[in-house]
């Protein structure tokens, strides 16, 4: 019913759907995390917004482990703030197929996982996924040796509606929600917000 649904939402034609396999090497990461390339909390969209943790993102999508939160502005990949967690365990992937629980001590737990130079990195490879989209992304990422895979993207579904077509003029807008007191699900017109200041 979920799949169904997500095809209907996202306007894919049932009949053009083929089930298929993918078989692929899994990337035993050193980091994992969460890349928003729109801030699910404020709703602005000229903020990445990355949660990352050590080992497997297993841990850091079931909420076992915390993560740190790093903010990225898109235009320029200047980090604009970072929030460092104690992470207490990390989920290792085994060699031979399987995981092991890590728990972490010393000065690992509360160290940075990414560097600001790494933050800005995956920051422009999630511009690059929004682009191609064309709407803001919920990417999950590993680091492995060095480089960045990543695992999966998809819509992010709890922003905002922008209003269509979108403003060109590079400037920012502010939009309120009137549509749980008013019952407008529509952005307001400009006549109705002349009426309301």
């Amino acid at each position: 019913d979920r799949a169904i649904l997500y095809r209907v939402q996202n306007h894919f034609d049932h009949r053009d759907v083929l089930l298929s396999v993918v078989v692929q090497r899994m990337v035993l990461p050193q980091v994992s995390g969460i890349l928003f390339t729109a801030d699910p909390v404020t709703n602005n969209r000229s903020i990445a917004t990355i949660d990352a943790s050590y080992g497997l993102g297993e841990a850091l999508v079931s909420g076992i482990v915390s993560a740190d939160l790093y903010k990225v502005y898109k235009r320029s990949l200047r980090e604009v703030d970072a929030k460092i967690a104690d992470k207490q365990l990390a989920i290792r992937p085994l060699p031979n197929g399987g995981t092991v629980t890590e728990e972490l001590t010393g000065a690992v737990r509360t160290a940075r996982v990414l560097t600001a130079e790494q933050a800005s990195a995956l920051t422009q490879i999630g511009a690059r996924i929004e682009a191609h989209y064309g709407k803001p992304q919920d990417i999950e990422w590993a680091l492995a040796d060095g480089n960045f895979y990543i695992v999966q993207s998809r819509p992010i579904t709890s922003l905002y509606p922008l209003p269509q077509p979108q403003p060109t003029d590079g400037e920012a807008h502010v939009y309120i929600s009137f549509s749980h007191a008013q019952v407008m699900t529509d952005p307001m017109p400009p006549m109705g917000l002349s009426v309301w200041r």
